[in-house]
């Protein structure tokens, strides 16, 4: 029979080991570098490259495959299951051929991926967009290591493998492509002590854009700012709806005035330019 103390040292590990599993594959996933973050591949554009970098004390195996992602109405991006589709995605893996398929590096070891580009004649004008998904793992030792030992009372394993994986957007675009979206509203809101702006848009572009939202706190030779969290909008993303967090070292106390600037990232034709800009609503 176990005694009361044992069962309490039994939930705290277990508990423990439970945390560690959540943790511990973010930790693993930040040891892999990636660059670029995304990978825009323009009109009349026959190449790209990806860099990933082994940031980590183990040799890792690298293996590359694409995986569909769209965003739907409301702005989030969802993971697409085989044959499920989204109104307005298209996909781009048919065009595109990387190399190498797989690839083994060792601790700060790094390796370019190539992109290539096979556009069909008939190709429509716009653009198409797929994920290509990094799966890594640690290599498997030359001898097998010993099977790992289980506490036949609590169940919990010796020992613990974590396998993490990255999915970069690749975006390839054909013919004359344009931004085209329009900020509807945007209103300070707060909730359980935080704040956030609550940002509304409708968006009739024909390429995806990562916007870099910033917010002004008065105005002239006084006014501050803050950088909030980027909105991604992708071609099939037809509105967005989203309350973005604001810092909490922000100060809004003081500000006569309040308005978010919307600017592009890496778009070639708005890259760190403002696109628009409205009075925040409070």
């Amino acid at each position: 029979m176990k005694t009361p103390s044992r069962d309490i040292l039994y939930r705290v590990i277990f508990v423990f080991f439970v945390c560690l599993l959540a943790v511990v594959p973010a930790m693993d996933a930040w040891a892999t570098f990636i660059s670029p973050k995304r990978v825009m591949i323009e009109d009349k554009q026959r190449s790209a490259r990806l860099t990933i970098h082994n940031g980590t004390d183990q040799t890792l195996v690298y293996r590359f495959e694409w995986e569909h992602r769209a965003q739907v109405a409301g702005g989030n991006v969802l993971l697409m299951k085989e044959g499920e589709t989204v109104a307005g995605y298209r996909p781009a893996e048919s065009m595109l051929r990387f190399s190498p398929r797989q690839v083994i590096l060792k601790p700060n070891e790094h390796q370019r991926i190539r992109f290539l580009v096979q556009r069909p004649a008939d190709m429509a004008e716009g653009e198409y967009h797929s994920h290509f998904l990094i799966k890594s793992e640690p290599m498997e030792e030359a001898t097998p290591a010993p099977p790992p030992v289980v506490n036949p009372k609590t169940g919990i394993i010796g020992s613990l493998k974590v396998r993490t994986n990255a999915s970069i957007p690749v975006f390839l675009r054909h013919g004359k492509t344009q931004v085209d979206f329009t900020l509807n509203s945007a209103r300070l809101i707060q909730e359980d002590g935080l704040y956030y702006v609550r940002v509304q848009l409708n968006n009739n572009s024909t390429r995806s854009l990562y916007i870099k939202p910033e917010l002004v706190c008065g105005s002239g030779d006084n006014a501050t700012s803050t950088i909030i969290r980027t909105i991604k909008l992708y071609t099939e993303g037809k509105s967005v709806n989203d309350d973005i967090p604001v810092p909490k070292a922000f100060d809004l106390s003081g500000c006569s005035s309040l308005q978010l600037k919307l600017s592009g990232t890496d778009d070639f034709e708005h890259k760190r330019k403002v696109i628009t800009q409205i009075d925040v609503a409070r």
